[in-house]
């Protein structure tokens, strides 16, 4: 009776051994740009909420219509649609991530007759 491994076990045992040290070596690699993804996204939405924010403290009848700015890498789309009683503020976001091109939008309506204050 023989004692030991042969050559082609241990050539097995190597090979399912490497494929696992090669997955959780990647692990983090796959963290890291989930992170970074997740980081750009929320700098994206703060982006859009500010200027969603700067547009509604204008006063109504000077609303822009159409506005795009790039900002550290971002570009920003304002896009808003008047009525006679209120305006839909539209905010879309894009940028370049690491799974390639990105967008969020964001949308609100306001009213003409949102920001008076009733004595």
């Amino acid at each position: 009776m023989r004692r030991g491994f042969s050559l082609v076990e241990s050539l097995i045992a190597m090979t399912i051994l490497s494929i696992a040290l090669l997955a959780m070596a990647l692990v983090p690699v796959a963290t890291t740009k989930l992170l970074a993804s997740a980081a750009r996204r929320e700098r994206a939405s703060a982006l859009a909420v500010g200027l969603v924010e700067a547009v509604e403290a204008v006063s109504f009848d000077v609303l822009p219509a159409l506005s795009t700015d790039v900002f550290d890498g971002f570009t920003r789309t304002l896009t808003v649609t008047k009525g006679d009683l209120s305006a839909d503020i539209a905010v879309s976001v894009s940028w370049h991530g690491p799974t390639g091109l990105r967008s969020l939008e964001y949308r609100r309506q306001v009213s003409r007759y949102a920001s008076r204050q009733i004595p």
